[in-house]
């Protein structure tokens, strides 16, 4: 039985959560908030709003790069799921060098992204942060959660001390996020190439929102169990790691 199918009928079994999939192995891209084709024709109307009322053409793209982020997030499958996506992502992360390069580079990967659109604009920056707590803490009611959701909201004032402190953070703040992005790809496509014999451009994009949206909240989920919480979550760890 091939490996990933496994962990998918042993983590059903034990959580009653149904890890539901297409035929290409992806979660079913039915249980979405919004499909495709709203998400475009939403996207579209917005950008062109953006372009007759924004103030600035700072405000132009920083509105456009956390719309389309939100965008992405409403068309994930299952994107409150928390568990689900989970062990989705654990099943394709088991390498421990990978695993440590992937927690070595989150929150740092998450700041850059707010220093970076908070060198554009401050309140699209807020807004973005606000996002990221109110979604950690609806994915997640526990400590674990709100624990994720002061991190994000933590985030913000930092970058703001960042851009005040630093001139052209944001520059720095570009490199430091390609570099982030690079480790985390190469890491998937030399340590989980046998789990996951796929193309980068796929790869790219199948771990985009994981790490964009929810791989902070992973971050937490992983220290917690390493203290010995989340048990429902442990046993996936446990057994697949390497």
């Amino acid at each position: 039985m091939d490996r990933t199918m496994e962990i998918r009928q042993q983590y059903n079994q034990q959580t009653g959560v149904s890890m539901s999939r297409g035929k290409n192995g992806h979660l079913d891209n039915r249980d979405t908030l919004i499909h495709s084709r709203d998400a475009v024709s939403t996207g579209a109307g917005a950008m062109i709003g953006f372009s007759l009322f924004g103030s600035s053409t700072a405000d132009y793209f920083a509105g456009g790069a956390v719309l389309t982020l939100v965008i992405l997030w409403l068309s994930t499958p299952k994107v409150f799921d928390i568990e689900t996506q989970f062990s989705y992502f654990e099943a394709f992360h088991q390498n421990k060098y990978n695993r440590f390069v992937r927690l070595l580079t989150v929150w740092p990967h998450y700041l850059t992204v707010i220093v970076m659109i908070l060198g554009y604009s401050h309140h699209w920056a807020f807004l973005l942060s606000t996002i990221y707590s109110i979604y950690f803490v609806m994915a997640d009611t526990s400590l674990v959660g709100i624990t994720a959701a002061i991190g994000a909201s933590a985030v913000y004032p930092l970058a703001k001390v960042l851009i005040d402190q630093i001139p052209n953070a944001w520059e720095y703040a570009l490199c430091i996020n390609a570099l982030c992005w690079t480790c985390q790809l190469c890491g998937d496509f030399i340590c989980e190439r046998k789990l996951r014999p796929v193309s980068f451009s796929t790869l790219f994009l199948e771990n985009y929102v994981h790490t964009m949206l929810m791989a902070p909240l992973f971050f937490v989920i992983e220290l917690s169990m390493a203290l010995g919480f989340r048990k429902n979550m442990r046993f996936l760890t446990g057994k697949t790691h390497r």
